[in-house]
């Protein structure tokens, strides 16, 4: 059995299909003696710039048996317990996790379409923020990521890692939202099952990690040089060639000579931006909007920061 024709057929199968499939592979390659290898690793609080030469345990080192090609693994009893989150600790994937049922009935909520990859990723930030995370240390089973994957991309070769070379926070801080929003649309369930300490720590981090700005962003005040834009409604909108287009418009005033009033619109701007900034902006307005709604302060410069 070759196992790129395995993972390419899996891969190019319908979701639906995938576990039906996956295990009728497994036991064709079991009755032909082939061993499939599947898996994963995990990681906490990794650092994904870390490009330094460092020493990979000797714990951490297999050894091959040239006649057979099977790997042996040192035994390694060491178990590692992380209380608490922290916004440089992921796991990957579910095939390495353990997880109570109870705990993934309560947190799993969102429908599929808002989560359609990235569980692992989900679950075991859900875990470390409500729970704490035990880490098993021993290597149990061998780790084989196919060719065409294409978010691990990297080159793995032992000991501490990352396994992507793209942008992290690409993904990072979609879910890490996700996560925020059912914490909060589910605080009654979260505060019952946890308490309200745990719970409103873990709305604190993730709160704290979501409203940061890019960690690559330089703001610089360019004082007047900058237009201030005030508009009353979006007259209109579209995209053309990927970018967004909107129109605003500011509501004015026009004295007729019998005494009346006309009310018109007038163009104030013309915003254009890719998706991704409209993203960006549409979720600045949220929040902002959010600390509207929530504060009690009456002086408006008090409810104000940096996104």
């Amino acid at each position: 059995m070759d196992l790129d024709e395995v993972a390419d057929g899996l891969y190019a199968a319908p979701p639906d299909d995938f576990v039906r499939l996956r295990d009728a592979a497994a036991r064709e390659a079991q009755q032909s003696g082939d061993r499939i290898l599947a898996g994963t690793a995990w990681w906490f609080d990794s650092i994904p710039t870390e490009t330094a030469p460092r020493k990979i345990a000797a714990g951490l080192i297999p050894t091959l048996d040239p006649q057979t090609g099977e790997l042996a693994w040192p035994a390694n009893g060491e178990i590692t317990f992380h209380p608490h989150w922290t916004p440089g600790g992921a796991t990957n994937s579910t095939a390495s996790m353990m997880l109570r049922r109870s705990f993934v009935d309560l947190v799993l909520v969102p429908p599929n379409d808002d989560l359609r990859l990235y569980v692992d990723f989900y679950l075991s930030t859900f875990a470390g923020l409500l729970t704490g995370v035990v880490a098993i240390h021993e290597a149990l089973y061998a780790y084989r990521m196919h060719g065409r994957n294409k978010h691990s991309n990297a080159t793995v070769m032992g000991g501490k890692y990352n396994s992507s070379t793209r942008p992290w926070d690409a993904v990072r801080i979609p879910a890490l939202k996700l996560i925020r929003t059912v914490l909060e649309s589910d605080a009654e369930a979260f505060r019952m099952a946890f308490g309200e300490g745990r719970h409103a720590e873990a709305v604190s981090l993730i709160a704290g990690e979501t409203a940061k700005p890019p960690p690559d962003l330089i703001y610089e005040d360019t004082g007047s040089a900058a237009p201030f834009v005030y508009f009353d409604i979006v007259g209109a909108y579209g995209t053309m060639h990927g970018a967004i287009e909107l129109e605003l418009a500011t509501r004015i005033l026009i004295p007729k000579p019998d005494g009346a009033t006309e009310v018109r619109f007038l163009s104030t701007g013309r915003l254009r931006c890719s998706a991704t900034a409209a993203t960006n902006l549409r979720n600045g307005l949220d929040a902002a909007l959010k600390m509207l709604e929530q504060s009690q302060q009456p002086d408006p410069v008090a409810a104000s920061k940096l996104n």
